[in-house]
């Protein structure tokens, strides 16, 4: 069971690599099709705002000389967002979900009885096929816990 969770644990590893070029295209698209041209952190992790948010954030980053958003542009940004923000969010959702899985399948088993922590953890790297990225950060945040 372990070893299915660090498999599915891997997936969101793959994901995450996935997920850095999705931001790229967004704000490429803002900056092709609305005039963003310098982003802010905010549109940059445009998946953590709401569709308002959103919008309220690329109207405050156009050019004052772009004009204001048309109804048919509006509508368009709010479509972009919604086609672009809902599968990084449920990604992200499954990521979380599958993380605190594994924590929770490790914190199950005793440490102290099969070597303690260093032993545990050289596992769930060698279960994981020694990923970093993700993986890595949630395996070395299950170990500080100890």
């Amino acid at each position: 069971m372990l070893r299915a969770a660090a498999n599915r644990a891997t997936a969101s590893h793959v994901f995450s690599a996935y997920q850095q070029g999705r931001p790229a295209n967004t704000l490429d698209w803002l900056r092709t099709e609305f005039a963003v041209e310098m982003p802010g952190q905010k549109l940059e992790n445009f998946a953590a705002l709401d569709e308002a948010a959103f919008v309220k954030e690329v109207r405050k980053r156009r050019p004052k000389s772009a004009g204001k958003l048309t109804p048919v542009a509006l509508r368009a940004l709010r479509d972009g967002y919604v086609e672009q923000a809902t599968p990084v969010q449920q990604r992200q959702a499954e990521a979380g979900r599958l993380e605190r899985r594994l924590a929770d399948l490790v914190n199950r088993r005793t440490p102290h009885a099969r070597g303690g922590r260093a032993a545990l953890a050289h596992r769930a790297a060698a279960y994981t096929g020694g990923a970093n990225g993700l993986t890595t950060m949630s395996i070395k945040a299950i170990m500080c816990r100890w």
